[in-house]
């Protein structure tokens, strides 16, 4: 467990030295938004009406499918050299994921309640609706950061694993994946896939049963990426 832990630590301070970067070059982004005022649109909403942790919410997911994709390329190898073994390897990346999602969120909503204090916004887009608790909000963006680490890191190991074709395989998978969760919490309007499969209207589930959903999809993927690594043979360089 300590090995595990130490792995999880190990893991999350590179990672989140990489947020470090990411998070100020997404608030000047979002501050050369602000300023160009109504000639910019996000999502179909004036970024004037658009705080900090909605537009932080999809670049966030972007950045953890990336790191999720290097994931096993990246520090499988390292650690297996230093004897760690694919199982404590596996426990600490997942333990690693939860926290940098936790921090990805934390951070964004820390901005956005700085901003809020210095420029309240009247009309705001949200991630959910506005009737939404605060909890459930952050909630939603945490566990929507992680699915899409967890397709990263599904697709990092398929390649790993089986090469080029079976990548394809695992990409496949990851989207269905990423779909499903999508269309547990954000609006048909923005995912016209969801009325040929008759699923139009999985945002309308209750929030308990949308976050089982959103558990249950995180927990296929955990599984596949650990039946994909158990026996990988590692890639020494």
């Amino acid at each position: 467990m300590e090995l595990r832990n130490k792995i999880a630590r190990d893991i999350t301070w590179i990672l989140l030295s990489w947020s470090a970067w990411f998070v100020p070059i997404l608030v000047i982004v979002y501050v050369a938004f602000k300023i160009m005022g109504g000639e910019v649109e996000i999502n179909q909403q004036n970024i004037d009406q658009v705080t900090f942790f909605t537009f932080a919410y999809h670049p966030s997911k972007i950045f953890m499918l990336v790191i999720g994709i290097i994931h096993v390329s990246g520090f499988l190898p390292f650690f297996a050299k230093q004897g760690v073994t694919r199982r404590d390897y596996f426990f600490g990346s997942g333990i690693s994921s939860v926290l940098v999602s936790l921090m990805l969120m934390i951070s964004a909503g820390f901005v956005t309640l700085v901003e809020n204090i210095l420029f309240p916004v009247i009309e705001t887009e949200f991630i959910i609706s506005a009737e939404a608790p605060w909890y459930l909000t952050a909630t939603v963006f945490t566990l929507n950061l992680l699915v899409y680490f967890m397709a990263g890191w599904l697709i990092g190991a398929g390649f790993y694993r089986f090469g080029g074709i079976g990548g394809m395989l695992y990409i496949a998978i990851a989207i269905v994946m990423v779909l499903f969760s999508s269309m547990f919490w954000e609006g048909e309007e923005k995912h016209p896939l969801n009325c040929p499969f008759g699923l139009s209207n999985l945002r309308d589930l209750p929030p308990s049963v949308s976050l089982m959903g959103t558990f249950l999809l995180i927990a296929v993927m955990l599984w596949i990426v650990r039946a994909t690594t158990r026996s990988v043979r590692i890639k020494m360089k």
